[in-house]
């Protein structure tokens, strides 16, 4: 069954899929990134444990978050 899109989904995010971050996390340059910000995973590390996620809304930042700290949107 597929989903439509834009459906949160519990499985681990996949490379260029949209995903939202599900707790607050700060960029290395400081910036604040709220629970809720949507982005895109760029990069898939560690046999899928963590991603390099390109935020866009509401902030822009990119990144380097848990999978399990990321729920994706399909």
């Amino acid at each position: 069954m597929t989903n439509a899109p834009g459906i949160l989904t519990e499985a681990a995010p996949s490379f260029l899929d949209r995903a939202r971050l599900r707790a607050d996390r700060q960029a290395r340059d400081g910036t604040r990134v709220p629970a809720g910000a949507a982005g895109t995973v760029v990069a898939i590390l560690g046999d899928g444990r963590a991603c390099i996620v390109e935020f866009t809304h509401p902030v822009q930042a990119v990144l380097t978050v848990r999978a399990e700290d990321l729920t994706a949107l399909r």
